[in-house]
C-alpha cells in the first residue's frame, strides 16, 4: 500500500476512491465499508490518521490528512457574504486535498461526508467517473448517470 499518494494503484480491480473527514481507524461505518469493498476494488482511501489494516481490509494506498488541518475551518467572511462556493473552495482541507489528488483518477469515487461530495465532483473524470455518497443513514446513492448499486456499504445492502 501507498501512503500519500495522489494516484491509483495499478491493478486488476477497477479503482475506488473513499474521501472522509473523519479518523479512518475510529469511523465503525467506514471499516465495515471497508471490509466489503478492498476485496473487489483497488481501495485509496483519504481521511485524518493512518490507514485502516487488518481484519480483511486491504488498501491499494491512502492519503493521510495532516492533523493540523481542520475540515470545518471555513473562512467567517466568505460565509458571511454568502460565498459559500468560495468558503468551501478556499478551505485549508479542500485546498490542501485539491494540490494533492489528481481528477480523473479513479473508476469510482465514494464521498462519505456531506462536505466531501463537492470535492468527489472535481476529482472525477467528466462522464467517466461514478460518484457515490454515504450519509451515514440509508444506501448508498449515485450522483449523475450510472448508480452505484454494486457498491454495498453494509452486510444488508
Amino acid at each position: 500500500m501507498s501512503e500519500g499518494t495522489g494516484s491509483a494503484p495499478i491493478d486488476d480491480r477497477r479503482s475506488l476512491l473513499i474521501i472522509t473527514f473523519s479518523p479512518l481507524k475510529s469511523d465503525a461505518r467506514l471499516l465495515r465499508q471497508l471490509r466489503l469493498l478492498s476485496p473487489r476494488y483497488a481501495v485509496t482511501t483519504v481521511g485524518y490518521g493512518e490507514a485502516p489494516d487488518g481484519d480483511g481490509i486491504e488498501l491499494a494506498g491512502h492519503v493521510r490528512i495532516p492533523h493540523s488541518i481542520v475540515a470545518w475551518h471555513k473562512d467567517r467572511k466568505q460565509v458571511i457574504a454568502r460565498r459559500y462556493q468560495r468558503a468551501y473552495d478556499t478551505s485549508p482541507v479542500i485546498s490542501h486535498l485539491r494540490g494533492t489528488l489528481r481528477p480523473g483518477t479513479w473508476d469510482l469515487i465514494l464521498a462519505n461526508d456531506v462536505e466531501t461530495v463537492p470535492l468527489a465532483m472535481t476529482l472525477g473524470a467528466q462522464g467517466f467517473t461514478r460518484i457515490c455518497t454515504s450519509m451515514h443513514r440509508g444506501k448508498t446513492r449515485s450522483l449523475g448517470a450510472g448508480g452505484c448499486s454494486s457498491l454495498p456499504t453494509t452486510a444488508g445492502s
